[in-house]
């Protein structure tokens, strides 16, 4: 049965029947079966859900203070799931036990035979032999259910989930800020895949495709973890026993009447592998890091056969027309980013890495490294969706090696812009990871599933993926500011301030520069400002722009708290760095401003995309608009001061313009005073720049000041406003039926009075306020 597609309205009502089911037959494990599988669908759906609501921008406060923001599953989700793994479980050690007692049975029978009699020919040993193999099938089913859930639980306590920062009270964390509980989960998980793995190597016919863990059995089967049927299991089985396999997955890959073979079989070594690795970073690992790499080769092996036994399979049911198969590219993108991490992570072990290569063999830890980047360039190419995952690694390959500018060119990569940005396309600039869909596959349940597509459907997996690459485009900045900035300067500005504070007092703009310089010496000047600048510098004018970018493109909706969360975090990061280089400007010692030209005009154009903002409430809009006009007028003053130009008499019609609408009306007489002032030079310079117009996706240093958006009147006032309309149309159209009325009793019906009725009181300002008011009559 598949609960796939199933709503949630849907699997209430199979819980409700399997309710009435257990209590008249206590058991029936069918039908335990099918309530756990239902409970786990629905935990599922309740997760999605959960994850939808969650608050990122707690997430986004504990990154600012170095702290952990752990979002609590609430007690609907912690029951959903505690049901599902409880049923689970309870269904695989029964499962479990019922499958030792029949190999058992089946082996005690053979002993009592005289001779080995074959399976074929007694009907008893065949019909013990089919019921081992369904219950053996079901075992594998409930295992990876088990997998899946307990997954879903490290995924709530992941590093993307949480953003772990220093410490977290009442738990013990070592310092890369993992959990006790997330390590003993991964614990679960990994024994629960091995488990899976033992199964398919030994009680399955993929044993010679898995030719690694293999290997690793024969060296370590005791220590390795096996189901309670493993023992009686391994005496009837294998070379000279009664049966080779309990399951048969050959058989079906172009042998079986055209049958699919399931994804799973390469998902069970890959996931044993990747839980192995992750133990292996807190020092619990008991594979040495060959045996992972063997894991991960079995895997990549494994999918590769899927893939032709799938074509085969296909062939047969379309009478022999061979249709190619798209690659799952998964399994061998995870090994050729094991052997990076081991290059760039062990250097001294690279000749591990160097055993599974993409091109030629290697012969030095030099020559892994290209050979990875070339399979990773290569695999990008068969799935769209690790075209992101590429640039993202590149990213932060290049903050690793200190190649900051490039670190923020490579992130910006990550992001689509529209063709006509920044121009239109407001809130229309989106993230390359998109989120995997279904495309048809694991419509059955297990074990046809696919347990890693079933992982990537969740949104709590796809939102842990975007957060890791927002949170480094934080961690980039403030290592940016940190760097390039005196961290005085920096440490007086703090994340959690209040914009009010984030700037020190103003001082009046000064009118008379020292000496009154023309226009054009003043512009050389000003571009003087961008010479002989600290290391460092152009990432951090690199992030400030793609910082811009980022506020002006993305989409700020308050249904979506992800993109609302980082949408505020990416303009708090900006003010703060604005608010930074002001101060720098200030400090004592300060030989020149902090700002330069492009710098200015950029600041000028995050000043120009606060106009259409909307989805701030309005008491801190006023606020984040004071402080960003403060940061204009201090900026612009000091680049005026530097170049020695005498502040212009009047302002301009441009310089009032940057004065119209939303922005205008938040700020004090004397900050309007201070931007026009500041919009005034600014336009008196442009001109004479000797850089040209300066362009990029944060905007141009020639951009217009937007027009004035609309005011937008409250729901209230548009809700009196229909009903005072709708009000006089109906006592427009009463009068109007009077007067004909009158009209048809006194024999006079000329088409006078039609109009007259027709152009009742009213009916005008119906069709120019509301054009649904005719529906609503």
């Amino acid at each position: 049965m598949s609960f796939k597609k199933a709503k949630v309205q849907e699997l209430l009502e199979i819980l409700v029947v399997a309710a009435k089911d257990v209590a008249v037959q206590p058991t029936n494990w069918e039908t335990w079966s099918i309530a756990a599988s239902a409970f786990k669908r629905l935990f599922f759906a309740q997760d999605d859900e959960h994850a939808a609501a969650e608050d990122w921008r707690l997430k986004v406060k504990a990154w600012g203070q170095n702290e952990v923001a752990r979002t609590p599953w609430d007690e609907r989700l912690c029951w959903l799931h505690g049901q599902a793994r409880t049923l689970t479980l309870a269904l695989k050690l029964h499962l479990e036990t019922e499958l030792r007692r029949e190999v058992e049975a089946f082996a005690a029978s053979s002993a009592s035979a005289a001779g080995e009699p074959s399976v074929a020919a007694d009907p008893v040993q065949r019909r013990r032999l089919k019921w081992c193999r369904w219950l053996a099938q079901h075992w594998l089913a409930k295992t990876l259910d088990l997998l899946q859930l307990t997954r879903c639980r490290v995924k709530a306590l992941s590093r993307g989930s949480l953003w772990v920062g220093k410490h977290e009270g009442g738990r013990k964390q070592d310092d890369k800020g993992v959990t006790e509980e997330h390590v003993w989960l991964t614990r679960q998980c990994d024994a629960l895949a091995r488990q899976l793995l033992w199964f398919l190597a030994q009680c399955t016919d993929m044993g010679p495709e898995l030719k690694g863990t293999m290997q690793i059995l024969q060296r370590g089967a005791d220590s390795w973890p096996q189901p309670a049927f493993g023992k009686p299991w391994l005496a009837v089985s294998g070379a000279g026993k009664l049966f080779p396999s309990l399951m048969e997955f050959k058989a079906k890959g172009g042998g079986g009447g055209g049958a699919q073979v399931p994804q799973l079989l390469w998902f069970v070594p890959y996931i044993a592998a990747r839980c192995q690795w992750q133990l292996a970073a807190v020092g619990l690992a008991d594979l040495s890091i060959e045996d992972m790499l063997e894991m991960l080769d079995d895997a990549c092996t494994v999918e590769s056969w899927i893939r032709r036994a799938n074509v085969d399979a296909a062939a047969q049911l379309a009478g022999g027309v061979a249709q190619r198969k798209k690659q799952v590219v998964e399994p061998h993108w995870r090994m050729v980013v094991t052997r990076l991490n081991i290059v760039l992570q062990m250097p001294e072990k690279w000749q591990i890495a160097s055993k599974h290569t993409f091109h030629a063999t290697p012969g030095s830890g030099a020559q892994v490294f290209m050979d990875c980047l070339k399979a990773l360039d290569f695999l990008q190419t068969l799935d769209t969706y690790y075209k992101a995952k590429l640039v993202f690694r590149r990213a932060r390959q290049a903050e690793a090696e200190g190649e900051l500018e490039d670190a923020v060119k490579q992130v910006e990569m990550l992001f689509v812009y529209p063709k006509d940005f920044p121009q239109q396309g407001a809130g229309k600039v989106g993230i390359g990871l998109y989120r995997v869909s279904d495309g048809g596959a694991g419509k059955t349940e297990n074990p046809q599933v696919d347990p890693w597509l079933e992982s990537k459907l969740q949104l709590r997996s796809h939102n842990c993926a975007r957060a890791r690459i927002m949170f480094f485009i934080l961690d980039l900045y403030r290592r940016i500011l940190e760097d390039v900035m005196p961290i005085t300067v920096v440490n007086a500005v703090r994340w959690e301030m209040h914009e009010s504070e984030m700037l020190p007092p103003l001082p009046s703009p000064n009118a008379e520069a020292k000496v009154g310089a023309d226009l054009k010496t003043a512009a050389k000047s000003i571009m003087s400002l961008s010479d002989n600048l600290p290391r460092g510098w152009e990432a951090l004018r690199s992030m400030i722009g793609f910082l811009v970018s980022l506020t002006r493109g993305l989409h700020n909706n308050q249904a979506n708290s992800f993109w609302l969360a980082f949408h505020e975090a990416f303009g708090r990061a900006l003010r703060q760095a604005f608010a930074v280089l002001v101060r720098a400007g200030y400090a004592k010692g300060a030989k020149k401003p902090s700002f330069d030209w492009s710098l200015l005009a950029m600041l000028r154009c995050y000043w120009f995309s606060l106009e259409g903002n909307r989805q701030t409430s309005a008491k801190d809009l006023a606020e984040l608009r004071k402080m960003v006009a403060g940061c204009y007028i201090a900026a612009a003053e000091q680049v005026r001061m530097h170049a020695a130009v005498r502040q212009p008499a009047t302002p301009t019609a441009k310089a009032t313009a940057a004065l119209g609408g939303a922005n205008g009306a938040a700020l004090t007489q004397k900050l309007k005073r201070g931007v026009e002032a500041a919009e005034a030079f600014y336009q008196a310079i442009l001109p004479h720049m000797p850089s040209g117009v300066l362009r990029g996706m944060w905007g141009s240093s020639d951009e217009a000041a937007p027009p004035p958006q609309p005011k937008q009147p409250p729901a209230t006032a548009v809700a009196a406003t229909k009903a005072a309309v709708l009000a006089a149309a109906a006592a427009g159209a009463v009068a109007g039926v009077t007067a004909a009325a009158a009209s048809f009793g006194s024999g006079r019906t000329s088409s006078g009075t039609a109009v007259a009725a027709a152009k009742a009181p009213g009916t005008e300002a119906i069709m120019l306020v509301d054009s649904d008011v005719e529906d609503e009559k």
